[in-house]
């Protein structure tokens, strides 16, 4: 037994000095805590200056106690200071400014709540001393004007200027489309067809219309019997000289010439052209997006057809080629080229229908498009 216990619990020299240091190292490491105070005394550190700091960056509620003062105020005018005198904190007062300069304005005190950032406690202890002037002028409350009220004063709708109509108290948007109108030679015979400037509302037209001087042509009917002419077909103030032009052959210029055609209409009649390839009729240029029907009747008169120059080679195309033409889809187009592949060339239109893919409408319509040779 003895000697069995001597064979297990054997060890060499070197393992028996390993074991010792082993030991020795734990002890170090266990009892230097205890040891270093008594190395290096502690020192006292002053953190007062760093934790001064460090509380001037904490964000505030809204103000201290001390700055708080209630006030009368109107939430269009009051500046920085003064917000924060009522206990609104520097951060949300500078957000209301920001919305006051893009535009923005209180109309009732409730619009304050909308802004962001604003706790419903603050607004709770300002709602009471919010004072929103109302407006006393008609139109103040008709055209809610951002810095100032409207300007009433009589002007005539066909000669007043953008700026006068601001004054007025229109939007600019609306100002823009009356002014646009004019610029593009309508022009107001009566009362009721400033009724009809887009976005121009029933009570903004009720409040401009004890304003309006409109001198009447003599021998004209100042009656309501042409009441509900459309605006599009008030007759322009000015003549443009209308030629005939050739519908394939006509550059942006040409269709420029146009009565109703401007520089935009001008430019989509050619974009759709190049994307056809050539208009195969009259009548397909009333097809040209947003293209007005009373426009196209007014200029149909004085347009001539002519072949088209570029056909589409439907034996030679591939189907990014004819999936590019307005009347032909990717699938269509790929089911022209796998038939053409499969059967071999196209000789007439006919053959088409033989693609369950494509409709006899669809047919009927690039047909005329299509080369076979």
């Amino acid at each position: 037994m003895k000697k069995l216990l001597q064979t297990i619990y054997y060890y060499t020299r070197t393992e028996r000095i390993g074991i010792l240091v082993l030991c020795l190292l734990s002890l170090v490491v266990l009892y230097l805590p205890r040891l270093f105070p008594l190395i290096r005394p502690p020192q006292n550190y002053d953190f007062t200056d760093f934790q001064a700091q460090i509380a001037a960056l904490q964000p505030t509620a809204e103000a201290t106690p001390t700055q708080i003062e209630r006030f009368p105020f109107d939430p269009n005018t009051i500046e920085l200071e003064k917000w924060q005198q009522l206990g609104v904190s520097r951060k949300v007062a500078q957000t209301i400014l920001n919305f006051r300069k893009k535009g923005g304005r209180f109309y009732k005190k409730q619009d304050l709540q909308k802004i962001y950032g604003l706790s419903p406690a603050t607004y709770d202890s300002l709602a009471n001393y919010i004072k929103i002037p109302t407006p006393s002028s008609p139109l103040a409350a008709t055209f809610p004007i951002k810095d100032k009220s409207p300007t009433r004063f009589p002007f005539d709708p066909n000669t007043v200027s953008k700026e006068e109509l601001l004054q007025l108290g229109l939007s600019k948007k609306v100002a823009s489309t009356w002014v646009n109108f004019r610029n593009k030679g309508g022009v107001f015979q009566k009362l009721h067809d400033v009724k009809k400037i887009y976005g121009l509302s029933e009570k903004q037209y009720q409040a401009l219309k004890p304003l309006i001087t409109l001198p009447e042509p003599a021998g004209r009917d100042t009656g309501q019997a042409n009441a509900n002419i459309p605006i599009e077909a008030i007759p322009i103030s000015y003549e443009r000289p209308t030629i005939a032009i050739d519908i394939n052959q006509a550059e942006a210029t040409d269709w420029e010439q146009l009565r109703g055609i401007g520089p935009a209409y001008a430019r989509r009649i050619m974009n759709f052209r190049e994307k056809l390839g050539g208009f195969i009729s009259i009548d397909q240029v009333a097809e040209t997006y947003q293209l007005p029907e009373s426009t196209f009747q007014a200029i149909r008169p004085f347009l001539r057809s002519s072949p088209i120059k570029q056909p589409i080679k439907i034996n030679h195309a591939d189907a990014k080629t004819l999936q590019s033409h307005p009347f032909l889809n990717w699938k269509e187009a790929k089911a022209i080229v796998n038939y053409r592949f499969q059967h071999g060339k196209f000789s007439q239109v006919d053959d088409l229908h033989a693609l369950h893919a494509l409709s006899k409408e669809t047919i009927l319509r690039i047909g005329p498009y299509l080369s076979f040779e």
